[in-house]
């Protein structure tokens, strides 16, 4: 089950585990943005880290950039890859 966000997926872990389903056995699970605050769950929820971080710090180096420079109206390219963390909840061959 790949859940919209961390806390959803935190919530599913564990109502589940309540249920008695065994994770990963029976279900893998995952989230979405990486959240450190998941630390602490039973089972480390895995998750995808999308980089929101660093998408704000490339933005705001963008935008001072420009604030600095004059806009010269050129769109700029970042490419920047997510990261996921496998945790304790999904299967791996």
């Amino acid at each position: 089950i790949y859940y919209s966000n961390d806390l959803i997926g935190a919530g599913g872990l564990l109502y589940l585990l309540e249920q008695g389903v065994k994770i990963p056995a029976d279900f893998g699970l995952a989230g979405f943005n990486g959240l450190n605050l998941l630390k602490g769950l039973p089972r480390e929820l895995a998750s995808m880290d999308a980089c929101r971080n660093e998408i704000g710090f490339k933005a705001a180096a963008i935008i001072a950039r420009r604030v600095e420079e004059g806009d010269a109206g050129r769109p700029e390219r970042v490419v920047l890859e997510p990261k996921i963390s496998y945790g304790d909840t999904l299967r791996r061959r």
